[in-house]
């Protein structure tokens, strides 16, 4: 063992070999995070295409002109 894990008397510090054990797992942790927002930052839309998108679909003038003349086929059929 190295001589920074090991007591005066020569016993192991499990303490602080368990100690490097952990800080490595939180680094590998923390790395993987990092990928994966990066991943997630290159792969997302801005807010303003997604915007200009729903404006396109979504214009309410021509909602509104096809439920009224939704409306209008359903008083004409019953009527029949």
């Amino acid at each position: 063992m190295p001589d920074f894990v090991k007591h005066s008397n020569g016993d192991i510090d499990w303490s602080k070999l368990f100690m490097g054990f952990a800080l490595a797992l939180v680094y590998i942790m923390q790395s993987y995070h990092a990928m994966q927002v990066a991943d997630l930052k290159a792969n997302m839309v801005p807010r303003q295409e997604i915007d200009r998108k729903a404006d396109k679909i979504m214009d309410k003038s021509d909602i509104m002109t096809a439920l009224s003349s939704l409306n209008n086929r359903l008083d004409a059929m019953e009527k029949k």
